[in-house]
């Protein structure tokens, strides 16, 4: 058995390298990835990510329920975008590869704390599925968990094969030294066994999990207060990272010669295991001891696994009429392995906003000791008596940018969002204050 790996460090020439990095619409992805899991919305790749991640909307997981739904089409749920598209870019000038020699924080733990979604269209059978991502800001934080630390925000813009920008989302990841994480343990977790009372709860909640369905939920009837019904997620398994990790994509799980050649391509993206064996970072999820080397106290899930939960909370709620224009969601707590999250959310305020029948909702889910662990809130156009159907595309929509050679991406950024939380009062970094 070897002795607790080593790992790398933030460093201030890494740190300006990282920052000399925003705005440069790479070709590649995390460690030269072209593509994500799925380049095309049809009746499959809908069907895979909806089982993945857990929803059992027929909207999403019956074609011919689609078909005949409001939408007249297959439909794929809103968050497959997290791991979808042809990456679109430039490569990296001389200049900028020397400029940013390190700015990828090698060694350095990333952990992936939040995204804010804005979606204009549904993402329609027969969508072909291309995203720009670049770099947005690079902020230096100091906290409890792993002392120096690093919140970096990327930007990413995807459109189908017609121009149209489908979606924007801000994802941010919170970079941190490995071997100060472990020294700090700041977590003080002792896992939860469940009695066969608790069991039978969690059972419960799931046999009357229901989506709305083809009803549709006017924008009249909903008033404020009004309590979104509730789902329940866990208790967390390995068999949910991989089951994740399957209709998602994963970032680095490969075998064979594609993951030889992966390792020759990128050796800082492995450590070794305990039995001296490179191995990817993303075992966190299924491999308790290494999650405890980066000071968890057993494997958790994916971040964007959670994101996926919240919209489920919701869609399931608005009914096949509605759209979900915008989520975020903060990841602030580990969802630790015998986890359970119960998802809640409530209407906090309902508009009309340039023609938009909106209602905005706080959103949150809550383990079995009563953490938060990823508070957010959502905004949902819903048709309207009065104002008639929701309107695609819906407002706001940005242009998809070009580039040359050399250019440079000026970041779209976040919009308002002036409703602030009035339950679990957690607020959106960087807009909300």
């Amino acid at each position: 058995m070897t002795s607790a790996t080593q790992h790398g460090t933030i460093t201030e020439a890494g740190l300006a390298a990282m920052r000399s990095r925003i705005g440069i619409p790479s070709e590649t992805r995390r460690y030269g990835a072209t593509r994500g899991l799925f380049t095309l919305i049809n009746q499959d790749s809908a069907h895979i990510y909806a089982i993945g991640s857990g929803d059992a909307n027929p909207l999403y997981t019956n074609a011919a329920y689609a078909r005949a739904s409001h939408w007249g089409s297959v439909v794929a749920p809103p968050t497959i975008l997290f791991n979808a598209g042809i990456v679109e870019g430039r490569p990296i000038t001389a200049r900028e590869r020397e400029e940013g020699r390190g700015g990828g924080l090698p060694g350095v733990h990333g952990m992936f704390s939040g995204a804010d979604w804005e979606w204009y269209q549904p993402l329609r059978e027969g969508d072909e599925i291309f995203r720009v991502s670049y770099l947005s800001d690079a902020q230096e934080k100091s906290g409890v968990f792993a002392g120096r630390q690093v919140l970096s925000l990327t930007e990413s813009l995807f459109r189908n094969q017609h121009g149209e920008v489908l979606a924007k989302e801000v994802e941010w990841s919170m970079r941190t030294e490995r071997d100060g994480a472990r020294e700090r343990q700041k977590y003080d977790w002792e896992q939860h066994e469940y009695s066969d009372e608790e069991l039978e709860r969690i059972d419960e909640a799931y046999a009357n999990e229901r989506p709305r369905g083809a009803e549709p939920r006017y924008w009249e009837d909903v008033q404020v207060g009004d309590a979104l019904d509730g789902i329940v997620r866990g208790p967390y398994r390995a068999t949910d990272a991989v089951a994740w990790d399957i209709g998602w994509g994963g970032v680095f799980a490969r075998s064979g010669k594609v993951d030889y050649d992966y390792r020759q391509r990128h050796p800082r993206a492995y450590s070794k295991n305990r039995y001296g064996i490179p191995d990817i970072p993303e075992r966190v999820h299924w491999e308790s001891e290494f999650a405890r080397e980066v000071g968890v106290p057993g494997l958790y899930d994916y971040g964007p696994q959670r994101i996926a939960w919240a919209s489920t909370l919701v869609t399931n709620w608005m009914g096949d009429s509605g759209f979900l224009k915008r989520l975020w969601v903060q990841v602030r707590r580990f969802n630790v392995e015998a986890d359970v999250q119960w998802y809640r959310g409530e209407v906090i305020a309902k508009q009309i906003e340039d023609g938009e029948a909106q209602v905005i909702c706080d959103v949150w889910a809550e383990n079995q000791r009563g953490e938060v662990t990823a508070p957010g809130q959502a905004i949902v156009l819903l048709p309207s008596r009065e104002h008639g159907e929701v309107s695609i595309p819906a407002r706001g929509q940005p242009g998809y940018p070009s580039w040359d050679a050399e250019t440079k991406v000026t970041p779209v950024g976040q919009g308002p969002l002036p409703h602030h939380s009035t339950t679990h009062g957690f607020l959106l970094p960087g807009v909300q204050r």
